[in-house]
């Protein structure tokens, strides 16, 4: 069983006044960190958490909160238009660590400009003390890469590895595109397994909404609105043979219905809640998704 308490969430956008822009420069990205999550811009309160490294355009993030796995995130924004995100267990130094959780071949990085571009003026992250999302749009209406960082609940009690660490990020130095996995795919990083073992466990999602009837028009022929569903997160065992319950995925849920024609980042109402919803489509203009701009389950 979860339990989960509601928790506020922030949302940055380039649209504030006084954000910072995302560039193709190298640094841009981790300047751009660095104001939401630990220094704050305009009137914008930073997300709390603390930077204990920096050096040149590395920069090393974690939460400050008590009720935090107090894992590290590691940004080297050194190259133009991408970064590489690692995540840790510990360190002591920006480029010194132990216990790294990270994709390996290149895929460990995110690209946030596309090629031909000078800067990516669409941008938004949204957080809490113990995790954040990050996005970036591409200049089509859909297609937005994502990165996400922080701990996120779990059915396993006192549960210190549940720090979860993906994007859909590609070997291209472009922005990203690979497409986020449902059940079959392993593509998520927590920081342990659910034992406590501290080995990088690799995850996957599953939804109610992900099914061959996934796509339907919308408005919804039946309910007349939009349906959308949580997402969950399997931790990979037995050898790869199976994938077993671990966490809620708390800021995306899965929609049912095809939103091709709604800009990314339109906020959505759904009903039964005032919590605010944005739309994105995270790959290719066929995955839709809603991320909870108003309060995440924590």
């Amino acid at each position: 069983m979860i339990h989960t308490t509601p928790k506020a969430v922030t949302l940055f956008s380039s649209k504030d006044t006084g954000a910072p822009k995302l560039t193709a420069s190298a640094g841009s990205l981790k300047t751009l960190l660095k104001a939401c999550l630990v220094s704050g811009y305009g009137d914008k309160q930073p997300l709390g958490w603390e930077m204990p490294f920096e050096q040149g355009h590395v920069a090393v993030f974690r939460s400050k909160s008590s009720e935090s796995n107090r894992h590290f995130l590691r940004i080297d924004n050194a190259a133009a238009k991408f970064a590489i995100y690692e995540g840790y267990l510990n360190m002591t130094a920006a480029s010194t660590g132990t216990g790294k959780f990270a994709y390996g071949n290149n895929l460990d990085r995110f690209g946030y400009c596309e090629y031909d571009r000078s800067e990516q003026p669409n941008w938004w992250l949204v957080g809490h003390d113990k995790a954040f999302i990050f996005l970036s749009a591409k200049r089509t209406l859909n297609d937005t890469c994502i990165l996400f960082f922080g701990d996120i609940p779990s059915i396993v009690p006192q549960d210190t590895g549940n720090t979860l660490l993906f994007s859909n990020a590609s070997t291209s130095e472009a922005l990203s595109s690979r497409v986020i996995d449902f059940i079959g795919g392993d593509g998520y990083l927590l920081a342990k397994t659910w034992t406590g073992a501290e080995q990088t466990a690799r995850g996957t999602f599953n939804s109610l909404a992900h099914h061959s009837g996934a796509g339907a028009a919308y408005p919804d022929k039946i309910s007349g609105g939009l349906t959308a569903a949580e997402m969950w997160v399997y931790e990979k065992g037995n050898g790869g043979n199976d994938y077993n319950l671990r966490c809620l995925l708390p800021a995306l849920f899965k929609c049912q219905n095809n939103l091709k024609d709604l800009q990314d980042g339109t906020p959505i109402k759904l009903d039964a809640t005032d919590d605010v919803f944005l739309k994105f489509c995270l790959y290719n203009d066929s995955h839709y998704y809603l991320i909870n701009a108003s309060h995440w389950e924590a």
